[in-house]
């Protein structure tokens, strides 16, 4: 039988390897710039047992937006109600889970919902789309041919 860690490494894996880009500022993952890594972030924690690594609580960040929400930069403020609408855009209605994530709580609901993203978010997302399009447009997203 398989360690939980051993579980625990695999989901996350399966879940980084599904990501394209910071689900924030889009920069891609590809693109490799120091302070730019690309990491997951547990967006409610990771109380809940091995259901606190489900993709549901997950997303994907390069390492200045995931620093810049644990820490409070003032020039690139960024809340849970940013990162939720962040996941929400990146997965789409039908597998965003609120309802999910407050049970990892042990709460009814949580204690924002997503919020517009920030002015700054919107530049870098411009910017990084750019970078994405210049360097492999072989990798752009499906969605992106509409």
């Amino acid at each position: 039988m398989a360690k939980k860690s051993d579980r625990i490494k695999r989901q996350l894996e399966a879940y980084a390897f599904l990501c394209e880009r910071c689900a924030v500022c889009w920069f891609p993952k590809f693109v490799k710039a120091w302070g730019r890594e690309f990491q997951l972030h547990h967006l409610v924690g990771r109380r809940g047992g091995l259901d606190a690594h489900d993709h549901r609580n997950l997303i994907g960040c390069c390492a200045r937006c995931h620093s810049d929400y644990h820490n409070g930069h003032s020039e690139r403020p960024l809340t849970l109600g940013h990162l939720l609408t962040a996941k929400l855009e990146e997965d789409g209605e039908e597998m965003f889970d609120p309802v999910f994530l407050a049970g990892l709580l042990r709460r009814a609901g949580l204690k924002e919902d997503p919020l517009p993203l920030p002015g700054w978010v919107t530049e870098e997302r411009a910017k990084n789309e750019r970078l994405l399009k210049a360097r492999a447009p072989f990798l752009r997203r499906s969605d992106d041919n509409r």
